[in-house]
């Protein structure tokens, strides 16, 4: 992995940092707490009040639910207010000071890459909505890289049995969208893509394989000669010759080593000098730890090893070997 700046140089930088932070954030926990046995009270009096009258037929019974309710909305609110206060505030003064012990980098909590990179890529469908945050942009080593969260859905629309029809949105893909130099110079275009359904098939399946990648414009399937490979992976490219001068058998060992340290689906693009890299993800990364935790140095090592492995991806390619003259 790229070396970190020492841990204590690290610690020293963000040790006044964290302690503002962390009386911030305790203030933020006690007023969450004091709402929630406020809420408590007042929606139980209100509770046990409607509960009285329904018994003399006043109000129905159902009117218990409506200031239990209401007392849930109030605290729901005031916590969900004090969360995106303590998260702006990390991504402001934390993050910033994280990133760049991973290399010459740059963060912007705000910012990600854009739709237009996510369709350059060509590793998944248009999406109808699109969202990204949480940019890392700048060098490490000899490779300039740029990687955020991206959230990518389709519009799906259903009709009932009335004729009235309803829109909402499904998630197809959510990740990493990283984008990087590569080390090598590229006339054509080279996908490797997650084997499929379509892998257990056999020649029907490969055929499936062939069909589909011609539809979506990424070319021709690529026989290469790693099993392993190709139990996990699938090439397309539209130049068979340059497909296999891109992906060596070194190249190809290190996508294994990839889609082993992320666990996901990983795809990736070759495209001219740079490589474009979609890495599914479960949760959402770069985050605060919880409000409800203090906030400390330790609590600091699930984002740290979230921001080591997404650098890391220089590395496990290799990409900071320059091939030829490329500088």
């Amino acid at each position: 992995m790229q070396a970190a700046s020492p841990p204590d140089a690290l610690h020293a930088r963000l040790e006044p940092v964290l302690r503002h932070l962390e009386s911030g954030r305790a203030a933020k926990s006690e007023k969450c707490r004091r709402v929630a046995q406020s809420c408590a009270l007042f929606g139980g009096i209100g509770a046990a009040i409607c509960a009285f009258l329904s018994l003399t037929g006043s109000v129905a019974f159902a009117w218990v639910a409506l200031p239990l309710g209401l007392a849930f909305v109030v605290w729901a609110s005031v916590v969900a207010g004090e969360k995106k206060e303590y998260q702006s505030g990390f991504k402001m003064m934390v993050m910033p000071e994280l990133v760049v012990a991973f290399g010459a980098l740059r963060y912007h909590g705000g910012a990600g890459l854009s739709e237009d990179d996510f369709n350059l890529a060509n590793l998944h469908d248009r999406p109808d909505r699109f969202g990204s945050e949480d940019l890392v942009e700048g060098q490490i080593g000899a490779t300039k890289i740029r990687f955020s969260e991206v959230q990518a859905q389709r519009r799906e629309t259903r009709r009932d049995s009335k004729g009235r029809t309803t829109t909402h949105y499904v998630t197809f893909f959510q990740g990493l969208l990283v984008i990087a130099d590569f080390n090598k110079h590229l006339t054509g275009t080279t996908y490797v893509l997650p084997e499929g359904l379509t892998g257990s098939l056999g020649n029907f399946g490969a055929g499936l394989q062939a069909l589909g990648g011609q539809l979506s414009g990424r070319g021709e399937l690529v026989r290469l000669e790693d099993p392993e490979f190709e139990r996990h992976f699938k090439a397309f490219s539209n130049d068979q010759i340059e497909a296999r001068y891109v992906l060596s058998s070194s190249l190809m060992r290190r996508f294994l080593d990839l889609r082993a340290q992320f666990g996901g689906a990983v795809s990736a693009c070759f495209r001219g000098e740079s490589l474009y890299l979609t890495i599914a993800l479960s949760s959402n990364w770069f985050e605060a730890p919880s409000l409800s935790t203090p906030l400390d140095f330790g609590a600091l090592s699930g984002v740290l090893q979230q921001l080591q492995s997404a650098t890391g991806i220089v590395e496990i390619l290799d990409l900071n070997t320059r091939i030829w003259t490329k500088q």
